[in-house]
């Protein structure tokens, strides 16, 4: 068994269980009927992201980019629906979430109308998923802004930040031994704000308990 097909499977194996991460705090919401702390923005970024990365690992004809996309854009789904029917702002979200994907196929359509070659096409698609990417990756900063505004990581879920740490560590990986930029240069970003929220639960993470006292 080849060193890449055993990275391959372990990158999808850990991205599957990240993508789990996200279903004790969704239930949580649903049963407190409250979406507090829950990131509608980073759910409707990760939805974008899953449906460019599907095209992208389509047209590359990378399988596994494939089936972490479909699995992902169904969690993704599943989570929105739970919020779209807790929250109360349900237009704003709507109209949140079909401003966010919109520009995807809008995208797509502009590139394939130029009639550009395959590679063309591949390169200005993978490039547009490296920029959702960016933002995706980017908005997880949001919550350790969040923690240090408030001196608190009660919000945070440890569940998901060591998710999402491994599944970016693994991602790295697969991306620099494919030679992808579009695959890997992202993930760097994600490591970063993993241990940043990590160092934020050593500084913040007693001080409930000591309120308490």
């Amino acid at each position: 068994m080849e060193l890449l097909t055993i990275v391959e499977v372990v990158t999808q194996i850990v991205t599957y269980l990240m993508f789990a991460c996200g279903i004790p705090p969704c239930i949580d919401m649903y049963r407190t009927k409250s979406t507090k702390n829950m990131p509608f923005t980073y759910f409707a970024i990760g939805l974008l992201n899953a449906l460019s990365g599907l095209l992208y690992g389509y047209l590359a004809n990378l399988l596994p980019l494939v089936y972490v996309n479909s699995i992902g854009l169904s969690f993704n789904c599943v989570y929105i629906l739970v919020y779209l029917v807790v929250t109360r702002s349900k237009g704003t979200a709507i109209m949140q979430l079909v401003s966010v994907c919109s520009p995807l196929a809008l995208y797509y359509k502009y590139i394939t109308s130029l009639g550009s070659s395959e590679e063309v096409v591949l390169n200005q698609l993978g490039a547009f998923m490296f920029c959702v990417t960016v933002c995706l990756m980017m908005s997880t900063f949001l919550d350790g802004i969040q923690c240090v505004q408030e001196k608190s990581v009660d919000g945070l879920s440890r569940s998901m930040l060591l998710g999402g740490l491994s599944c970016a560590l693994c991602w790295l990986i697969y991306g620099l031994m494919l030679k992808d930029f579009y695959i890997y240069a992202p993930n760097v970003i994600c490591i970063a704000s993993s241990i940043w929220k990590i160092f934020l639960i050593f500084i913040y993470g007693g001080k409930k308990s000591k309120k308490i006292e």
